[in-house]
């Protein structure tokens, strides 16, 4: 999985640029959480906090380059609200952003499950991702 950039320059408004710092230091906490992940990058696959921050970072960059589809900046803008939700003083920071990155994750490969057993195996798969809880779901 590759870095987030440094420099999003053009790939963001000034909302997203001004919390692009917070997401890299999520990032770069995600990181150092993990000292083997800087001499294996295998590692850097089953980190779920460096997953869930680049989720975030990435599809903040996305949504931002799209927003001329059919959804305009509403999603964008949802999105710089729940990041922003995340920066209270309460709890970690970065930890909160890591954890809705990978409520973002959990969403998207909800896409991709099947009830019944004619899902198809993933190979490299030793198990489900772990659950985040999501608050949108919770009675």
């Amino acid at each position: 999985m590759s870095a987030l950039p440094h420099f999003p320059g053009a790939s963001l408004d000034h909302g997203g640029q001004g919390l692009w710092p917070t997401i890299l230091s999520a990032e770069q906490a995600a990181l150092d959480v993990s000292p083997a992940a800087k001499t294996n990058p295998k590692h850097l696959y089953t980190s779920d906090r460096l997953i869930g921050i680049r989720v975030l970072g990435f599809l903040l960059l996305d949504l931002y380059e799209h927003r001329q589809l059919s959804f305009g900046a509403v999603p964008y803008n949802a999105l710089i609200r729940e990041i922003t939700s995340c920066l209270s003083p309460l709890g970690s920071k970065g930890e909160k952003l890591q954890n809705l990155g990978l409520q973002y994750r959990n969403r998207i490969l909800r896409v991709f499950r099947s009830s019944s057993n004619n899902s198809i195996p993933i190979e490299d798969s030793e198990s489900d991702p772990p659950h985040v809880s999501d608050p949108l779901t919770q009675a």
